[in-house]
């Protein structure tokens, strides 16, 4: 810009036209790489929360899965085969809860919070049936087992909320950018005109 300045002191009016010109384009560029990096997050993002979704599918029905198993712990009339059922429960308790506090801090980089913290809440649920199930308590591991998959549910529907809202917004981005380029034809259409 300074050289086009002194082209100008110069009298060089032609050249200076010409490198305020290739200024303009440059700046056009520099504008439309910027408005793509933000087009390009979003879709990102979307992409992200689709696959964390699916992701939160898969645990719920490993959740259903150690629901049902506890509650045949539960219904054991046996002491011995009760206990041996929740010995087996309380590891894959325990591998359920760190899954969910995985999804749980990917969410929360996602910007997906209110589902994040419904996937902590079910991890801490999933701890404590895994420690009620150490214990040998059935009754207390079906109960937090439960809890847990209300919890999954709700993130569930968090998710799916968040998922939607990111995509209305980068469908605004796509119509702004969209909007923009028509304007910028209509100008170019009226000064050949």
């Amino acid at each position: 810009m300074r050289e086009t300045g002194r082209r100008i002191e110069n009298n060089d009016l032609g050249d200076a036209a010409q490198h305020q010109q290739t200024i303009l384009r440059s700046l056009q560029e520099l504008l439309d790489t910027l408005a793509n990096r933000r087009v390009h997050e979003l879709e990102s993002r979307v992409n992200q929360l689709q696959q964390a979704g699916e992701e939160l599918k898969e645990l719920r029905t490993k959740q259903k899965e150690l629901q049902a198993k506890a509650e045949q712990a539960a219904a054991a009339a046996d002491g011995q085969q009760r206990k041996r059922e929740l010995d087996r429960l309380q590891p894959a308790a325990t591998e359920l809860a760190e899954q969910a506090k995985r999804l749980s801090r990917r969410l929360e980089r996602l910007l997906a919070e209110q589902a994040a913290q419904s996937l902590a809440d079910a991890a801490s649920s999933l701890d404590r049936a895994a420690e009620a199930a150490k214990q040998g308590e059935a009754q207390r591991t079906l109960e937090q087992a439960r809890e847990a998959g209300q919890r999954l549910e709700q993130a569930e529907r968090q998710l799916e909320e968040s998922r939607r809202a990111a995509t209305q917004e980068l469908l605004q981005e796509h119509l702004g950018r969209l909007g923009q380029e028509i304007e910028g034809l209509a100008r170019r259409q009226q000064a050949t005109l």
